[in-house]
């Protein structure tokens, strides 16, 4: 084993307290911004992070994908691996060129975009650090403990400083400028931290020919999901307005999180199963593919269940009592997560270590296109439900697509395992119904105080209901727990 390799679980877990903490100070801060921006300058700051989004596809065209498949091969020859940094590093730069290029044409030609084009211009500068930070490197070495410590010191810098600097609608401006200046704190830190793997160069020997090919698949695919993720958030603007737009953000800043927390489960092993497929070995990729799906199911039904049943609490406490109207959105999304996490799975520990790119850009694009045509009939009669409507239908979409594409793959998934781990945890979900239903009979009027307690009591009684059904992907985490304590 490369002595850069770590361990999965322990990648797992590095991973996950990243994400956590990546959601949970976010959301802390979010209910305070809402009030201090009010809803329509948090529709503008939404709709310039959605643009910018597209215009940063541009700018990484699918190399953090394929930096992250391709060099974890070249993890135990540094010449090799400075080779291939250096190339991916260089086509990184040219196209964040292009991407400059084309947002400062699309704001000439476009009155709506120049508009905010101070706004937008602020927000690009994400692209800026999102190109020179490489934390591809990062993930190749699997180097979770720096990315997890370092997350933590980005949010609570990013946290004073909204506090101290962001205090009336007009300072929309300002919390944009700290969202992507704490991208560039990030970025300086990785510079310098990633030398001890290689010393970043531009190259003139570049092998265009070996990266361009699978570049553009991930690049096509990338823009697909984007545009079925994020197509939303700039259609509502452009249809019904800021104001709707601020709705929705709230029902997708609260999904988008949770998803994020979820594929922190298995983004961690990509690297990893590209190396196993790459070397072929297949038992140890096949059990490794299997915790991952197990892992996933044990989470992702409860939190799924959890958030369509506390959706209104959930946005008292984020936004406030005066935007209701992201609820019923939020109860939508929240039936898309396990679909789209559970895809997601699919899509980057199957087809991306077995190179099959060319089916997550089908059902990807599949998803885009219907997410978009939908969105012109659903948006200006059901406004932010409607945007969440087509988003659930895309999500199911491209999960359907995916499955039928690795039909042939089946035999990698261990199915009666798979089965009997989702019966016992549905079964377990039983204990969350009960807790929501004394949630709201008795602890209705405090909307946090009704949510630690559904959230705690429901925990325990789904921990407990699995151990009782014997379920050996809850008894095996907790009895190495249990071990760690009585050592300790």
């Amino acid at each position: 084993m490369n002595k850069h390799t770590k361990s999965v679980e322990v990648n797992m877990v590095l991973n996950t307290v990243r994400t956590i903490v990546s959601i949970v100070f976010p959301l802390i801060i979010f209910p305070y911004v809402t009030r201090a921006l009010q809803l329509e300058n948090l529709g503008k700051i939404t709709f310039a992070q959605s643009f910018i989004g597209y215009i940063g596809l541009i700018a990484s065209l699918g190399f953090t994908t394929y930096a992250t498949r391709e060099g974890g091969k070249f993890r135990s020859d540094p010449e090799k691996m400075q080779q291939f940094a250096d190339e991916i590093f260089t086509m990184n730069i040219l196209t964040t060129l292009v991407a400059y290029v084309v947002l400062f044409i699309c704001i000439a030609v476009f009155p709506n975009l120049k508009e905010r084009q101070v706004l937008l211009v602020i927000m690009s500068a994400s692209i800026v650090f999102s190109t020179i930070g490489v934390d591809w490197l990062n993930v190749i070495y699997e180097d979770y403990l720096y990315i997890t410590v370092r997350s933590i010191v980005i949010q609570i810098l990013s946290f004073i400083l909204t506090i101290l600097l962001v205090r009336t609608p007009d300072d929309y401006y300002k919390y944009a400028a700290i969202q992507v200046g704490t991208n560039g704190f990030i970025a300086i830190m990785n510079l310098i931290h990633v030398r001890q793997y290689c010393s970043l160069h531009l190259t003139k020997d570049i092998h265009f020919r070996d990266h361009i090919k699978p570049v553009l698949v991930l690049f096509s695919n990338n823009l697909a999901v984007s545009i079925y993720l994020n197509i939303d958030n700039v259609m509502i603007g452009w249809m019904v307005g800021d104001y709707y737009g601020g709705i929705y953000s709230i029902a997708v800043k609260v999904y988008t999180v949770v998803k994020q927390l979820l594929a922190a489960i298995y983004n961690v092993t990509v690297t990893r199963l590209s190396d196993y497929f790459a070397h072929q070995r297949m038992e140890e990729f096949r059990q490794l593919l299997n915790q991952v799906i197990n892992d996933m199911i044990v989470v992702a039904l409860p939190v799924s269940l959890g958030i369509f049943i506390l959706a209104e609490p959930i946005v008292e406490i984020v936004a406030g009592k005066k935007v209701m109207e992201s609820v019923f959105p939020l109860q939508i999304l929240a039936a898309a997560v396990p679909i789209a996490v559970f895809g997601g799975a699919i899509a980057y520990c199957v087809n991306l270590p077995l190179h099959r790119e060319s089916v997550n850009l089908l059902s990807t694009a599949v998803g885009a296109v219907e997410n978009l045509v939908l969105n012109l009939f659903f948006i200006p009669v059901f406004k932010a439900s409607g945007a969440a409507l087509t988003t659930l239908f895309a999500e199911a979409t491209v999960f359907c697509i995916l499955m039928y594409h690795i039909r042939d793959y089946f035999w990698l998934f261990d199915q009666k395992a798979i089965v009997s781990n989702a019966w016992k945890c549905l079964a377990s979900c039983s204990g969350i119904l009960v807790f929501s239903f004394l949630g709201y009979r008795y602890l209705s009027s405090n909307a946090l105080l009704m949510c630690v307690f559904v959230i705690v009591c429901s925990i325990i009684s789904y921990l407990a209901i699995n151990l009782l059904l014997k379920n050996i992907n809850v008894e095996r985490p907790m009895r190495r727990i249990l071990q760690r304590f009585r050592r300790s």
